[in-house]
């Protein structure tokens, strides 16, 4: 037994050893200095001073509440997003929330359904005359509009109780990470296997560090065009929903959010990935209530405005959160 014991070791402590010495250098150096989404996703030490310069420009205080199933004020502005939606304090509705000088209300989406199909749940069952908002925002990314645009349920409806039980269910996160997988995680990533993150070149300067690289999600390659048909009924569905709204005297406004890869194509030096088509179909810079926030992002871009995205996540900064709560701030109607 003993003799089998020392043959397993002298077999298994030259793979052993290494994996414990790879597995403590990513643990304590690069763990700790993952930040970003894309950070976490590729187990990429993009660094803590990144962030904090970013958030040096944050502002100091939130003017959004998020809903959580109480019932307390009237709001004349409520958004309803993914994860663009979601952003606290240097969020777009924060910025909007400022300019406009009121607070605003933020909703999720219900669990597994996009924004487009909640904000029609939330309509159809009443839900917006508890608030008696003048105006709702409806946000989606680009990766995702197809899909959640295609199969949309006009006649949907929940009780209301069902509705703020939903809101008032805790969400569990857990935090903790186990030594061996994220070991294994980081190795296989390392040998660029099956890794969720992609790296190319720039060809100027567009992010404060790793300045003429793009990292981005490999989803944003999912769907790079629409077919006709399909175009026709999204474009359908988008104009049905305003005159849902409209119609009952709430003004209406549909906003994409470009992916990252999208956005920064045109600074790409010798791009192996197919061109993104999706938002040149949405080209409509005079609509009153569809905002592609391509039009007026990429031109930031261009003029040499650096961190419009960040380059560590795969959603923007401060600067497009801005520039979209000023656009808004000019098409919104009515007064305070």
């Amino acid at each position: 037994m003993k003799r089998f014991l020392i043959k397993i070791s002298y077999t298994v402590l030259p793979f052993l050893l290494p994996f414990c010495i790879i597995g403590i250098f990513y643990n304590f150096c690069i763990s700790p200095n993952e930040s970003g989404d894309l950070g976490r996703l590729g187990k990429i030490a993009f660094g803590k001073d990144y962030v904090q310069a970013i958030e040096s420009n944050y502002l100091t205080d939130i003017m959004v509440d998020n809903f959580n199933g109480e019932i307390c004020n009237n709001y004349d502005i409520i958004t309803i997003g993914d994860s663009f939606s979601q952003q606290g304090v240097f969020g777009y509705q924060n910025y909007l929330a400022h300019y406009k000088n009121e607070r605003i209300l933020n909703i999720q989406c219900f669990r597994g359904m996009g924004p487009e199909q909640t904000a029609l749940i939330l309509f159809n069952s009443g839900f917006f005359t508890l608030f008696s908002p003048k105006v709702v925002i409806v946000t989606s990314c680009e990766r995702n509009i197809v899909n959640r645009l295609l199969p949309l349920k006009f006649s949907t409806q929940y009780l209301r109780d069902e509705i703020l039980k939903q809101y008032q269910k805790k969400r569990v996160i857990n935090d903790e990470k186990d030594f061996v997988h994220e070991t294994i995680n980081y190795l296989r990533l390392c040998l660029n296997y099956n890794n969720p993150v992609r790296r190319v070149k720039l060809n100027q300067p567009l992010f404060s560090v790793y300045k003429n690289e793009l990292y981005f999600y490999k989803d944003d390659l999912l769907r790079t065009d629409i077919n006709g048909d399909e175009l026709n009924i999204i474009y359908e569905n988008i104009s049905s929903m305003n005159q849902q709204f409209t119609s009952n005297g709430i003004q209406f406004f549909y906003i994409i959010t470009p992916d990252k890869y999208d956005l920064y194509t045109p600074f790409i030096i010798d791009n192996p990935y197919p061109i993104n088509k999706t938002l040149d179909y949405f080209n409509f810079p005079d609509s009153s209530y569809i905002i592609n926030t391509k039009l007026f992002l990429q031109p930031l871009i261009k003029n040499g405005i650096k961190d419009v995205y960040m380059v560590n996540d795969t959603h923007w900064s401060y600067i497009a959160s801005k520039a979209l709560a000023e656009k808004l701030t000019q098409m919104i109607n009515f007064k305070n």
